[in-house]
């Protein structure tokens, strides 16, 4: 049986949006799910939160809107893969329970970023290509220890909310460079996590996922999953990255 159709999830700043290609005949099909990010309590106007559970919901939405303007009874999807916005973080425990999730507007991590600038900013600057930002992990990972100590000892794994979705798609833990460029906490040069770095602001090694390149087959859908975006069959979940890289590269302005 033909299965032409190849899907792409973005996780973007105003929603989510699903896009479906035809690889035999050139068709696209799409839809979009929007959402908004709420102020986090006890930020002063500096923070925002992720709603994880509606960000699930809103992917299974639009991937089913997608497929029934495809006339798809989604048996003919081969794969899919996730495009999502950088500087958004998911902190995990060992259990998979989000101890944090933050948009890419959040920006809590202000006084912290201060802090590893005055100590780490130019080797962050040489080895990553970037400032400390508040939008960086690094920060985010330092407020979560000055704020919360319980909650940073049980970290097991940090994400972007794209990694997220794909560990809850197909269970894997793994991340893209493109993504993990955007931590402040990634080495340029010889892409992958800046391990000395890391080691001098005291976080745990064990924090960091795999780094797998982008185009690389992660694995296979789960049943859950497959049945929340109304998937059938055996579908691929292909490593995509972040959004601007993914959308330069669309365009062929790379």
């Amino acid at each position: 049986m033909s299965r032409p159709w190849l899907m792409g999830i973005d996780l973007g700043g105003s929603g989510v949006r699903c896009l479906l290609v035809n690889r035999e005949t050139g068709a696209t099909e799409g839809s979009a799910c929007p959402w908004r990010f709420s102020p986090a309590p006890g930020t002063f106007g500096t923070g925002f939160d992720l709603d994880l559970a509606a960000l699930y919901a809103a992917v299974g939405r639009a991937s089913r809107v997608a497929l029934a303007a495809a006339g798809s009874d989604g048996s003919d999807v081969e794969a899919l893969a996730i495009s999502a916005m950088r500087f958004s973080n998911v902190i995990l425990d060992a259990s998979g329970k989000a101890l944090m999730a933050v948009p890419n507007t959040d920006a809590r991590a202000a006084g912290e970023c201060f802090d590893i600038a005055g100590r780490w900013g130019q080797a962050l600057l040489e080895t990553t290509g970037s400032p400390p930002l508040p939008m960086h992990a690094g920060a985010r990972l330092h407020w979560l220890r000055q704020s919360d100590p319980q909650a940073f000892a049980r970290a097991a794994t940090v994400y972007g909310c794209g990694e997220w979705l794909a560990h809850q798609l197909c269970g894997v833990r793994a991340m893209d460079a493109t993504q993990a460029s955007a931590s402040g906490l990634f080495c340029l040069r010889t892409t992958e996590w800046a391990w000395d770095l890391i080691d001098e602001m005291a976080l745990p090694r064990s924090l960091f996922p795999e780094i797998v390149l982008s185009g690389a087959r992660l694995g296979e859908l789960s049943g859950q999953a497959r049945e929340h975006l109304g998937l059938a069959g055996d579908v691929s979940v292909v490593m995509g990255g972040a959004d601007t890289q993914l959308s330069l590269f669309g365009s062929a302005a790379t």
